[in-house]
């Protein structure tokens, strides 16, 4: 391993010769990085790539390790957040199961995706603000998050795909041939689907992905104009995007919206104040971490909220967006639990179970139906069994999907630099 003083640039040797693009900036440490290189011949060209590097050939395989794609430390893993995330999974799950199926009943499951923006803003913040400030390009970034979020979405969308068909053929869909073909075409762009007066919803085939939808979008002005914001100008957009929630709540007297065209402008207000709270929460929380059992409240006071216990919708919403979801984010980076072992689990599954549940659900339900079952019969013991397989399946795409699919398409769209790249 070769790496340059200032800690931005390093190389690694292999077997193969390559090239290399050494930032200008960088340049003046070229000779200082080279003289490390031991066994080695190289040259230095003059050439320049975009008006702004060097070439270095040299006989081995010099890879440029960008820190984008290096592990979060063990030390600094947010394990309560991802035990947050996991728990709001699981909610988001129950919410969507028919009531013959369960007893159990969240009325304000749907605040979870709000959270989820929040932690989205946080964790993104987190990870990548620094590497954006030191020249991480936004194109980039976005391709690490379509590749981070696209294959376990196109397992939850090919699931529903399938459901779809089926429904259709037997006569029984809500979507015409047209509508169909279409949703299904632009379900695999990860894209919303023209609803041709069939449906309202943005993503018919896969209902929950409205909201990848959204966070897409903030990533994207994250990486092009928010991480660049000072903190004061984050906190007037915390500020004014809380006056227009806080009017769509009264107005609509639910924040259950966003995931419908006709709804779709609420959905930008619903997402822009958590996600940039999230932002915001980063910021202005210092990096250190203790250990304790109080750990362990903070899921539970998001099962609390999410729960709703007969207050009015808006109130609680208002409460939680505004006060309980930051105190669990904040109380969630800060405090850190002594065994994070259940943290872990829960962390790794819930995307997974939030992005395939649904139609798993849809699927299973039609299917019950087209069996003539009385889903009475199904109540409550059928709900936990499909919960614990929902989870099974999100451990199980996980470990043997996901993770061995995002590095196969991460080594193919993001390759080491090369001298064909370079020329």
């Amino acid at each position: 391993m070769v790496t340059c003083s200032s800690g931005e640039w390093a190389v690694d040797l292999l077997k193969r010769p390559r090239f290399v693009w050494l930032p200008c900036y960088l340049a003046a440490e070229a000779p200082l990085a080279l003289s490390r290189i031991k066994s080695s011949k190289y040259e230095v060209s003059g050439r320049s790539f975009c008006g702004a590097s060097i070439v270095i050939k040299t006989e081995h395989d010099v890879r440029p390790l960008c820190p984008l794609e290096a592990g979060v430390p063990e030390e600094r893993r947010l394990h309560v957040l991802d035990g947050i995330r996991g728990v709001a999974a699981i909610v988001v799950v129950i919410g969507h199961l028919p009531k013959m199926w369960i007893a159990e009943n969240f009325s304000h499951f749907y605040l979870a995706v709000d959270l989820f923006f929040m932690l989205s803003g946080f964790v993104i913040a987190f990870a990548y603000e620094e590497k954006l400030k030191s020249g991480l390009s936004a194109r980039r970034f976005m391709l690490i998050r379509y590749i981070r979020l696209y294959p376990l979405y196109i397992v939850g969308t090919l699931i529903g795909i399938m459901s779809a068909i089926i429904t259709y053929a037997m006569g029984k869909g809500d979507l015409s041939f047209a509508s169909l073909t279409t949703a299904i075409v632009t379900a695999v762009l990860m894209l919303p689907s023209p609803s041709f007066g069939d449906t309202d919803g943005l993503m018919p085939l896969n209902p929950p992905a409205w909201s990848l939808l959204f966070e897409l979008i903030m990533n994207f002005g994250y990486a092009f104009v928010l991480f660049r914001l000072a903190t004061t100008t984050i906190s007037l957009i915390v500020v004014s995007s809380a006056v227009a929630l806080i009017w769509t709540d009264l107005h609509l007297h639910s924040l259950h919206t966003g995931m419908s065209w006709s709804t779709a402008l609420y959905g930008i207000t619903r997402v822009i104040f958590p996600y940039c709270v999230g932002i915001l929460l980063h910021r202005t929380t210092s990096k250190g971490q203790t250990s304790g059992v109080f750990a362990y409240a903070f899921p539970l006071v998001l099962v609390f909220a999410l729960m709703g216990h007969g207050l009015r919708p808006e109130v609680t919403e208002l409460v939680s967006l505004v006060f309980l979801f930051p105190f669990i984010i904040f109380g969630g980076a800060k405090i850190d639990a002594s065994n994070s072992i259940g943290f872990h689990f829960l962390g790794k599954i819930s995307y997974g179970l939030y992005v395939t549940s649904v139609p798993i659900i849809t699927l299973l339900s039609r299917i019950l139906h087209a069996s003539h079952i009385d889903e009475n019969f199904l109540w409550p013991w059928f709900g936990y069994i499909v919960i614990a397989v929902l989870v099974s399946f999100a451990a199980f795409l996980n470990t043997h999907f996901d993770v061995p699919a995002r590095k196969y398409i991460r080594d193919w769209l993001i390759p080491t630099k090369t001298g064909r790249e370079l020329s």
